[in-house]
């Protein structure tokens, strides 16, 4: 499978993952997709980014298990501080993003129960990033609008 790379497809928020999904097939397609070839691709991956509309995402930075969250919903957030990011489905892509370094998340795990996290610096980064996807959020969307449409342009063109 490959990693979505048009923008408007990816501006739109996910669904709410209910009983009639297979979660099992998304999680495995996410991890197959994040270590493709035996190569860990990026520290973290939402459904989207794979053509999956549901809210489910994998966190695999600084952790040896990947981490599922479905339906993960952010309810506090703090310690903002400037740093680089780069996405997979913005490639070649990096800039500086105020990101917070403290994340409080409640979502379902993989066995579909309850849990609460909460992360701190680059998971907390992490964290928000693949959320922010499932929201139908761009790490550009967070730059000014000329930065914006200038990284836009040359996506678009780098695709056709």
């Amino acid at each position: 499978m490959k990693i979505v790379t048009d923008i408007e497809y990816l501006r739109k928020p996910c669904k709410d993952l209910t009983e009639a999904q297979d979660l099992d097939i998304i999680v495995e397609t996410l991890k197959t997709e994040i270590y493709l070839g035996g190569v860990q691709r990026g520290v973290g991956l939402a459904a989207n980014q794979i053509y999956i509309p549901y809210r489910v995402c994998l966190i695999s930075v600084g952790i040896m298990v990947p981490l599922i969250l479905v339906n993960p919903v952010i309810v506090k957030e703090q310690k903002p501080k400037l740093v680089r990011e780069g996405c997979l489905s913005l490639p070649g892509v990096d800039i500086e993003i105020e990101r917070p370094m403290y994340v409080k998340v409640k979502a379902l795990d993989e066995s579909r129960r309850p849990v609460k996290y909460t992360f701190t610096g680059e998971r907390a980064q992490c964290v928000r990033h693949e959320i922010d996807h499932l929201n139908g959020i761009l790490m550009i969307d967070y730059l000014d609008k000329g930065e914006r449409a200038a990284i836009e342009s040359r996506l678009r063109r780098s695709q056709s």
